[in-house]
């Protein structure tokens, strides 16, 4: 069963109504038989906060509104927002393709974390068809980017490179993956690949590592906000 509640707030109390529902979950709500799943969503007009969780069974969910420690979460929540709830079930469920994914999930190193691989999926994609609209998505407007020479580069710099066709990234093999999370809206990935890189006409090819920290900032989803990459010597 899925519980699709819905909670309308003041935009002044999404912030407050987010750690709420947040402290509620991790010290109460997860722990209770039947839990599954949950995903805790705000809205970027910061009218709203919808908690997405799916269960086992709706006496699963009933027993867990009954709980006395994860009360006091909810009804502080309720103080400052009104609440809609909505009960489901699951028809279909859609993923992206698997072929894109595997080359990052196959060498992924340490706990799975699929938002970030399909993140860095996402971005390695962008980069082999030189895709200027994906890539200033996933890009943070004020980007701090250290390329191998040691000059730091914009994100304008970047999307315009690959626009004018002066930097075009031919193959990207990963070798290695690994990301760590900081907090609920930060992530540093550091990434190993085998490249070849079209640079003003001319065939680069090379091991490059990659670091760079993801953020969700100023209600854009997920987005590069820096990073560094430097030439692996050749052993």
């Amino acid at each position: 069963m899925t519980a699709i509640n819905v909670f309308t707030v003041a935009p002044e109390n999404q912030a407050r109504l987010v750690a709420l529902l947040r402290q509620a979950t991790e010290s109460s709500i997860r722990h209770v038989p039947g839990f599954v799943a949950a995903a805790l969503h705000r809205s970027l007009d910061g009218t709203r906060v919808t908690m997405y969780a799916q269960w086992r069974t709706p006496e699963d969910y009933a027993r867990m509104r009954a709980r006395p420690d994860a009360s006091p979460f909810l009804a502080e929540a309720l103080t400052i927002a009104q609440f809609e709830p909505g009960f489901y079930e699951v028809t279909d469920v859609f993923a992206p393709d698997t072929a894109e994914l595997a080359p990052l999930t196959s060498v992924l190193v340490g706990e799975a974390d699929p938002e970030i691989v399909e993140l860095e999926a996402r971005l390695r994609i962008a980069q082999l068809r030189g895709d200027v609209e994906a890539l200033d998505e996933l890009i943070a407007e004020r980007l701090l980017f250290t390329g191998p020479d040691g000059a730091v580069g914009t994100k304008a710099q970047d999307i315009a490179a690959h626009r004018s066709g002066a930097i075009r990234i031919r193959e990207h093999d990963p070798t290695e993956l690994r990301a760590r999370r900081v907090g609920h809206d930060m992530v540093v990935t550091a990434l190993r690949a085998r490249l070849a890189v079209e640079v003003a006409g001319e065939l680069v090819r090379g091991t490059y590592c990659y670091t760079r920290v993801w953020a969700r900032e100023d209600d854009r989803g997920w987005r590069v906000i820096g990073g560094h990459v430097s030439a692996v010597p050749d052993e």
